[in-house]
Order: structure tokens, then sequence, then C-alpha cells
């Protein structure tokens, strides 16, 4: 942030620091609701799961999508494929395995490629999971027991 003239700086300079303080705490905020997401009360892990669907799927699904396009990649990697993989991304950095189905069921209703059969089968049969795939490790933790 700069000032345009003296007398404006020291104002513009507080409403940057306050503007960066506010981009930061609406950081932290998302990330207590996506960790809501993992919550066993359905009511509160539904509600989280339509904030992450609109936030992480919607808004900054652009964002990969764009990210992709410009990689210029060969292979054309299908929509629902990127969805599945950024909701597999969420799941691995959020290390909460172990509450992987409420994860799921909280955002059943909202996030429609989880329905869609095909494009799960495609994305596992194919090669495209790259670095989010799975390892025995991985796996093991994700079993449901």
């Amino acid at each position: 942030c700069t000032g345009f003239n003296t007398q404006s700086k020291h104002r513009h300079g507080t409403d940057c620091k306050r503007g960066h303080e506010q981009q930061e705490l609406i950081l932290y905020l998302s990330q207590v609701v996506y960790q809501l997401v993992f919550a066993n009360n359905r009511n509160i892990s539904h509600a989280a799961g339509e904030f992450l669907h609109k936030k992480l799927l919607t808004e900054d699904l652009e964002e990969v999508l764009k990210e992709h396009r410009a990689q210029r990649h060969t292979r054309k990697i299908r929509e629902p494929h990127i969805i599945l993989k950024e909701l597999l991304r969420f799941f691995l950095e959020n290390e909460v395995s172990e509450h992987g189905a409420y994860m799921v069921d909280s955002l059943w209703e909202t996030v429609e490629v989880l329905r869609d059969w095909k494009s799960m089968t495609e994305l596992l049969l194919s090669d495209e999971l790259g670095e989010l795939a799975l390892n025995d490790k991985k796996e093991k933790s994700t079993d449901c027991d």
C-alpha cells in the first residue's frame, strides 16, 4: 500500500494495515470452518461443507483451472477430476483421516461430483493423482475400523 500525499499517508497506511489484518482474520476463520467439515455434528459439518464448497470448490477452483490451462498440459484433465483432486488434497493436508466419512457426509449434498461414479472411477484408474496417490501409510490411516 502506498499513499498519494503526505497528509493521507498516515491514514492510508493505517487502512492498509487494517485491510491486511482483516485478510488474516478471514483466512484464520476459514481454516477454523474448514476443520468443522470433520465434526461429528451433522448440522455443523453440513454448514461447513457448504462453506468449503463455495470457497474452495467454487471460488478457488477457477484459479486452479487457470493454472492448469496456463501449464498447457498435453492431456486435458476433466473438471470433475480437478474437483476430486482438490478434495483429496484438502483431506490429506488436514490430516484428520479418522473422520474422512464425516467429510464425505458434509459435502454429499452440495458436491455433485462425489456422486459421479464414472468420473471417480476414471480418476482412480488414471495416473492423474500423481503426488496425491495414497501410499500404504496413507491408505492405512484412512481405513475405517
